[in-house]
């Protein structure tokens, strides 16, 4: 347990396990929820739960509930987001230029740098541990690791889908969405396993900032499995209520790698 997982500790940062003062990270990047929302009143809906409102993107409704230090937040993780935000961009100006975002679907990485390629994974690490945590599950410290800087090992794979329906204006590069609900959107946390019940092999998750969604997901090693089933029963009983039996996301029309 102590070389792959670790059980949360309360009034600790899950990701270096500091105490001290202790925030909620947000679970949609704020600077890109700006651009779409200008901090209007927003309406948050899911398939299960009730509608909720947002008076702001600064709302509670945007934020993981597990905690993360101050160090973490305003040191660890400026750089990853920079770089998202930075390939996200790229592609919209792709997009953009293509009238469809084709050259995209061809060859993605001649769009970014092999930093920017680096920070954009350390940023998914980031956003799987806290949905894994949000769920009551244990630290995978190789995804902690990867996302605070402290570890090259970066165990996420990413699909990304352009959305047909949405255009790209070239007017600040806004974003027109017709017919299409979640123009921006999480997927919480997806399980899969090899049969119904059976120990997880492998967690996903996805975010839509339009025209694109962000589909990305970890594979389990046995050994992590292994842990799962000996010391994060609470965990694995829950993830039996989760498992999706068609994780693949439809809402990808389009798909390229990274």
């Amino acid at each position: 347990m102590g070389l792959l997982t670790k059980k949360q500790k309360a009034g600790h940062c899950i990701f270096c396990g500091a105490s001290g003062p202790l925030s909620g990270e947000h679970k949609l990047k704020r600077s890109l929820l700006n651009i779409y929302f200008d901090d209007q009143v927003t309406i948050l809906s899911g398939a299960t739960n009730k509608p909720k409102f947002a008076q702001s993107t600064k709302s509670k409704h945007f934020h993981f509930d597990s905690p993360v230090c101050q160090k973490c937040n305003n040191d660890r993780f400026q750089l990853a987001e920079l770089y998202f935000s930075q390939v996200h961009e790229a592609f919209l100006r792709a997009a953009l230029k293509d009238g469809g975002g084709e050259k995209i679907l061809q060859d993605p990485t001649s769009l970014i740098s092999d930093s920017q390629r680096d920070g954009f994974f350390r940023y998914l690490s980031r956003i799987m541990a806290l949905h894994i945590a949000e769920t009551n599950g244990p630290i995978f410290r190789t995804l902690t690791q990867h996302a605070t800087s402290r570890g090259n090992i970066s165990r996420i794979h990413c699909r990304v889908g352009f959305l047909d329906e949405c255009s790209v204006s070239s007017d600040r590069l806004s974003i027109e969405c017709k017919g299409i609900e979640g123009a921006v959107a999480h997927g919480g946390l997806v399980v899969q396993s090899l049969t119904k019940g059976a120990v997880p092999t492998a967690f996903h998750s996805y975010f839509t900032f339009a025209p694109f969604n962000y589909a990305f997901w970890i594979q389990l090693h046995p050994l992590e499995r292994f842990s799962l089933s000996i010391w994060h029963r609470d965990f694995l009983r829950s993830c039996k209520n989760w498992e999706a039996e068609d994780w693949r996301l439809t809402l990808n029309r389009k798909k390229y790698g990274l």
